[in-house]
């Protein structure tokens, strides 16, 4: 309950700054606040649908899409360009985080057919990329 109350506060702080400040003007001063109220904002949304029986993952990307500049426009899209070197690194720890809840034992009688379809998928990625050398490096040498 005090987090979800916190969480109400920071949205309020949001908001506040949003309307206070010019577009361009509060980017740079609110990007500090927009990164601990994603950061806040993620963890309450990620635990509270943990409760439900989903994962955290899903409660990080779902208060991301509700709270970013397509949908609510809390974090607005210049707050949003400041922030995208914070953005590439929870894009790689959410890469993580669902690296880690696969595994060996649940994927089970499955192990197999995935195994034969990623490397379906490479040897055509890599026979497409051979020929479409190969054709490049006959139309050079024809010219």
């Amino acid at each position: 309950m005090k987090r979800l109350l916190a969480l109400a506060l920071a949205i309020a702080a949001m908001v506040a700054v949003r309307e206070l400040g010019g577009e361009g003007a509060s980017a740079a001063t609110a990007t500090p606040l927009a990164l601990g109220f994603a950061l806040m904002g993620a963890l309450v949304t990620g635990e509270t649908l943990r409760r439900f029986q989903l994962p955290r993952l899903t409660g990080y990307l779902l208060f991301g899409v509700i709270v970013g500049p397509y949908v609510s426009n809390l974090i607005t899209a210049p707050m949003a360009a400041q922030l995208r070197v914070f953005t590439g690194i929870a894009t790689t720890l959410i890469a993580l985080i669902a690296g880690l809840t696969l595994s060996v034992d649940r994927l089970g009688s499955r192990l197999g057919a995935i195994v034969k379809m990623t490397l379906t998928t490479l040897a055509v990625a890599m026979a497409g990329l051979a020929a479409v050398g190969f054709m490049s490096r006959r139309r050079k040498a024809a010219r």
